[in-house]
């Protein structure tokens, strides 16, 4: 839960809606954001403006206690517990910590699991009536959390396109343009400057994060096809 100190309301993280106090049932507008590397956050936005953790930063004061360069989530994203005194999920179609972007069309809800979308490649389908393309980022680092899912609406200027596939520096090409995967902005082409709009209402989530939400949910599976 996060806690909101103006108002003492408790917001839930996935639905981002106050399920406690003054602000119950109002939601909090999400924000576009993803899970990248700092270089391919650069590469995108080379202009940005970064928070160093302290004492670079210089934004804490005082001694600093936590270890900023330590991953403590290693053992968590192996292990099929969601949390050290809970049991695993009941639904195990996946494991409980895979990655998923989820994409919700139509009364029909889809997870595209990490592992399968980055051994295609990437992804062509329908939800609903929804085209999407879902592809993986490129991984331009060592760590296991390095690449990022994204999923995009095909359709674009009334026409929906038919991509290819990405290269090493994550770029499709779809309509005489060239599309970057992390934002969605055509590089060039026809349809240089324009984006595309993304698919997915909230962020990647874990497995068992999404299947609590929408336990209807279908899986993309590689058998699927392209």
């Amino acid at each position: 839960m996060l806690y909101d100190s103006a108002t003492e309301s408790l917001w839930e993280q996935l639905s981002a809606t106050a399920i406690q106090g003054p602000r119950m049932g109002e939601s909090l507008t999400l924000v576009p954001s993803l899970f990248t590397t700092l270089g391919e956050w650069r590469d995108a936005y080379p202009e940005t403006r970064v928070l160093c953790p302290p004492p670079e930063s210089g934004t804490v004061h005082g001694p600093v206690t936590f270890p900023y360069g330590l991953d403590r989530y290693g053992a968590y994203r192996a292990s099929r517990g969601v949390a050290p005194a809970e049991a695993p999920p009941e639904d195990a179609r996946l494991h409980p910590k895979t990655r998923v972007v989820g994409v919700v069309a139509d009364g029909e809800v889809r997870a595209y699991p990490y592992p399968a979308v980055e051994s295609a490649g990437f992804v062509e389908k329908r939800v609903g009536d929804r085209p999407v393309v879902v592809v993986v980022g490129p991984a331009r680092s060592v760590s296991a959390l390095s690449g990022s899912l994204f999923a995009y609406d095909r359709r674009i200027g009334g026409r929906t396109l038919l991509f290819a596939g990405t290269d090493e520096r994550g770029v499709l090409r779809a309509g005489g343009s060239r599309w970057d995967v992390t934002t969605g902005r055509a590089l060039d082409g026809y349809y240089r400057g324009q984006r595309l709009r993304q698919a997915n209402a909230v962020p990647p989530l874990f497995w068992f994060a999404w299947v609590e939400r929408h336990p209807d949910t279908s899986i993309y599976r590689m058998d699927d096809g392209r």
